[in-house]
């Protein structure tokens, strides 16, 4: 449903207006599509097991044991890889993105990549391609990354709920919007 929502975006607006949409977001479904098994391969996906389970337990939208079942798994993988993801950022085998532009751009000259696995050697290779399941994966990446100065406050737990957006956009189809949202705010 979400994606039939998204690819209609856009109908009907003047042309000049729907052109210079594709040209930010040329393929609709799909980033939607990903976004959607993104949500419910994460922790997040906790929430469309609690409503599984009540639409089972009350019979409603024809959900049944299997459903819960179903969502509960997906739940429970992306959480591990979120985990795993957290565990790997810590010990240095995984990296997201650089805060600091001037540091990631000096990253980026070294050959280190954004949103990759780190091997002992310091070589890094990108797995982006795994999508949806390497967007839990980086979400715990930059959950850690957020909360790697030791100190847990309000702000710094608020910081890392914000930073796991970002492995979501940045590894979708979104970044087109994303890097045009950039602009306008520059």
């Amino acid at each position: 449903e979400i994606s039939k929502a998204v690819s209609k975006v856009g109908k009907g607006w003047p042309a000049p207006v729907r052109a210079l949409f594709e040209g930010i977001l040329p393929f609709r479904k799909t980033p939607a599509n990903v976004l959607v098994r993104a949500e419910e391969y994460s922790p997040i996906g906790v929430v469309n097991t609690a409503v599984n389970a009540y639409q089972a337990a009350k019979g409603i939208n024809g959900k049944t044991a299997a459903d819960v079942i179903n969502s509960f798994s997906k739940t429970a993988t992306g959480t591990s890889l979120f985990a795993l993801g957290a565990m790997l950022a810590k010990a240095g085998l995984a990296r997201g993105k650089e805060d600091d532009e001037e540091q990631e751009a000096f990253d980026k000259l070294q050959g280190k990549q954004d949103f990759s696995v780190v091997l002992p050697d310091g070589s890094s290779y990108t797995i982006d391609w795994l999508s949806p399941a390497a967007v839990p994966f980086f979400m715990g990446v930059a959950f850690s990354d957020a909360l790697s100065d030791g100190d847990i406050t309000v702000g710094e737990f608020l910081k890392a709920l914000d930073a796991l957006t970002e492995p979501m956009v940045e590894m979708s189809m979104l970044q087109g919007v994303n890097d045009a949202l950039d602009q306008i705010r520059y």
